[in-house]
């Protein structure tokens, strides 16, 4: 999987929930993100931002960034994970998640797309992130990209 070069990357938004903050998954999270750009600053919106009744502020870090890296908990995002996912998406920010194995190692794998997991639903806003991966074909012995709907898949590859 294609990443920005270190050298490209000055500032990183790290996007994730608010239920992670102060826990060992975030920590966990920075500090495999500061172990593949050691030189590069990272925005923790959760404790760097004020919330002052709109998005804008978060909206204007994500724009300065080289990078956008968001994470789930519990199998979903929520609504400013996904508000903020979907507005790197659509202003070109490079965009992967943070994926832990079932192995307990971390990854990163390019973001293709967000979705309500029940649009429906409006009192929740979880939502579900889909992305692409790489993977060896063994019958071929190339790279192939596949992209998945559900996370969950990736336990199963």
């Amino acid at each position: 999987m294609y990443l920005p070069k270190k050298e490209a990357v000055n500032q990183i938004y790290y996007s994730h929930s608010k239920q992670i903050l102060d826990f060992v998954q975030e920590t966990e999270e920075i500090e495999f993100i500061s172990s593949l750009y050691p030189s590069s600053n990272i925005i923790n919106p959760v404790s760097e931002i004020e919330w002052k009744g709109s998005m804008t502020p978060y909206f204007e870090a994500i724009e300065k960034s080289d990078l956008f890296i968001c994470s789930m908990f519990k199998d979903h995002c929520g609504k400013g994970v996904f508000t903020e996912t979907n507005y790197a998406l659509e202003n070109k920010v490079p965009c992967f998640i943070i994926f832990e194995s079932n192995l307990g190692c971390y990854d990163l794998y390019k973001v293709t797309d967000v979705e309500f997991v029940n649009p429906d639903e409006w009192s929740t806003y979880y939502g579900v992130i889909r992305f692409e991966f790489s993977r060896l074909n063994e019958e071929t012995q190339e790279e192939e990209i596949i992209n998945t709907k559900d996370w969950k898949e990736l336990l199963k590859k």
